[in-house]
């Protein structure tokens, strides 16, 4: 090791690493297939620049191929960029060279945990807590997996035995507080969470579940109020705006106000009830919405200029900014606010509606749309249900199916003809649009909607179509905690597990509610 390296290590060591990245610089200047500072300054640029990171590590790998902890560093920097699979092969190699530590184990178990190969990765943390027993946090890392297979008992056991060898690390109670709330213990939730914010008081992630928490409970006004930590939290898709104009607040005298894209379709729905009573403090209001979202929100609202979300707009265009998901802070903080919502503030088009029903209506039966999966959110399956599941437990005299379901589905049709001998009906053009304006149309058309937690069930509720809501044991803060009716949209009706993963209950509730329908249907015609 010489005199220069060694130092650079050093101050890499004791985390004066923007020093130490200076060193290993010069070092390669000097030496570009110095190996060591090759490998150490992919391993001190990980995090901000993981691309450069693997490819200096690759190179390193390229002089040396026998250093285990090369092949483990660079697995690190190839999950940092997704490429699951190939971190997976570093960590082999890796194992393969030495017969592997704790961590090479951890990181592989990590890959496969991102590949969805859930067994296979806990067996390779198995692995590693047989090496490393005491390391508290390989246990939390096992009861995300036993969370993610739905073992939800089990993994509490694992995060409590890593809050019991590490009593301090804030980030083993957010973990336990997100099972409890997958269990739909809201309080012992609350109370993990608010343990982890004690401990580490900028703990984002804690401080935004504690927000949807509040959400989900109805606590409307302190939910709100922390709402902004979902910036700091775990798995928001998309950043905040960058923008030298201010913030808008209410007594802002700004005239030209940008209400910015965030999150999802469904949320761009969601809180898009809300921007008719923004343009009443903004009345010159530019929004960005969700592009496949943009002809139905133009013919809804033509006094708004809508941009799509993936479009810069021009700073010149807006003196003040707000985030889309601010809206409900300002409109939303208790239960009589909701009273303002509008029946149908989105409408669809008219004269496509009038075709669907021509071609798929009957007199003398229901046309129920049906929607069993979240396209949007294919990590969560909780949400889900299989169709042969849903369609036999609703195939009854009367009712016709139309299926409103994105993405390929034709092997599901299939199979549930082949099976059940239920048919279920489809209209070509809106199967084959992009367009969420289409979709609208045929959810319009319907009599009733029968839907898992995804975008139709949002596009039911703003155009006001009667639609009946699957909810896991565990929902989303939107969906509120033990109500059967929605206070975001007066037009859904929720049907929610008693156990997780288990469907009879809603379904069987859902097909007493449609005898009194079909027998008016039956009286009517």
């Amino acid at each position: 090791m010489n005199t220069s390296f060694q130092k650079a290590f050093i101050l890499h060591q004791q985390g004066e690493v923007e020093q130490a990245k200076l060193l290993y610089e010069d070092i390669l200047q000097n030496d570009p297939n110095h190996f060591d500072a090759l490998h150490m300054l992919g391993v001190a640029i990980t995090d901000l620049d993981p691309s450069r990171a693997v490819q200096l590590l690759s190179q390193a790998l390229e002089i040396d191929s026998t250093m285990p902890e090369c092949f483990n560093n660079a697995a690190n920097a190839l999950m940092k960029l997704g490429q699951h699979a190939l971190a997976l092969e570093c960590c082999r190699h890796s194992i393969a060279l030495e017969g592997g530590n704790w961590t090479t184990y951890a990181n592989a178990a990590e890959a496969l945990r991102n590949l969805q190969r859930q067994e296979d990765a806990l067996a390779s943390i198995n692995a590693a807590i047989s090496i490393a027993p005491t390391m508290a946090k390989l246990y939390s890392n096992r009861g995300n997996l036993f969370k993610e297979l739905g073992q939800h008992e089990q993994a509490l056991l694992e995060f409590q035995t890593a809050i019991e060898l590490d009593p301090e690390d804030a980030t083993f109670y957010v973990n336990r507080g997100l099972t409890y709330q997958a269990l739909n213990l809201i309080y012992p939730a609350i109370e993990s969470q608010e343990k982890a914010i004690a401990l580490d008081p900028h703990l984002g992630p804690a401080r935004d579940n504690l927000a949807k928490l509040h959400l989900l409970n109805g606590h409307f006004q302190s939910g709100w109020g922390m709402y902004h930590w979902r910036w700091e939290g775990r798995g928001l898709k998309t950043q905040a705006l960058k923008t030298s104009n201010p913030k808008w607040q209410k007594d802002s005298p700004a005239k030209r106000v940008l209400v910015w894209a965030e999150q999802g379709a469904s949320e761009h729905i969601l809180f898009g009830g809300l921007l008719l009573e923004m343009q009443r403090l903004a009345p010159n209001l530019l929004v960005q919405v969700d592009e496949r979202l943009i002809p139905l929100f133009e013919r809804s609202m033509p006094e708004i200029t809508f941009y799509a979300a993936t479009e810069t707009v021009d700073e010149s265009l807006y003196d003040a900014h707000l985030a889309l998901g601010d809206l409900p802070g300002l409109f939303r903080n208790d239960l009589d606010d909701f009273l303002n919502v509008k029946l149908q503030y989105l409408k669809p088009k008219f004269e496509q509606r009038a075709a669907i029903r021509e071609a798929l209506a009957r007199s003398d039966e229901l046309l129920i749309g049906i929607a069993w999966r979240d396209e949007d959110n294919p990590h969560d399956k909780s949400k889900n249900i299989e169709l042969n599941r849903l369609a036999s437990a609703l195939n009854m005299p009367g009712i016709k199916f139309v299926h409103l379901q994105q993405g390929i589905i034709d092997r599901e049709l299939a199979d549930l003809q082949s099976k059940l001998m239920v048919q279920i009906y489809g209209y070509k053009q809106v199967n084959e649009s992009v367009e969420f304006d289409d979709l609208a149309s045929l959810v319009s058309a319907c009599d009733l909607v029968i839907s898992t937690d995804n975008i139709v069930a949002d596009l039911a509720g703003s155009i006001n179509v009667p639609c009946w809501v699957l909810l896991p044991k565990a929902p989303q803060w939107r969906w509120l905690s033990g109500v059967t009716l929605s206070p975001w949209y007066p037009s859904l009706r929720l049907y929610r597990q008693e156990q997780q993963g288990v469907w009879d209950a809603p379904l069987d509730k859902i097909r007493h509610d449609l005898v009194p329908l079909l027998k008016q249907s039956t009286q009517y015609n």
